[in-house]
């Protein structure tokens, strides 16, 4: 199964480590993502359209961005 890491990145370019997995595939990388966003956004208060989620693959190239 490839492996994939998750970023979230700001606005002004700082970025912070959200994890890393072995999953299927890209589509399940996604579904993955949002899931980590949904438990950032419990875990530190809310929405904020302005972070990121960078799904990058084994070769470390991008396969999404979703928005928070």
């Amino acid at each position: 199964m490839p492996w994939y890491s998750f970023t979230v990145l700001t606005p002004d370019g700082a970025s912070k480590e959200a994890g890393s997995t072995n999953l299927p595939d890209d589509d399940a990388a996604r579904h993955y993502g949002h899931l980590i966003i949904r438990e950032l956004k419990h875990r530190e208060g809310g929405h904020n359209p302005n972070l990121k989620l960078v799904v990058r693959n084994s070769n470390d190239d991008v396969s999404h961005v979703i928005a928070f």
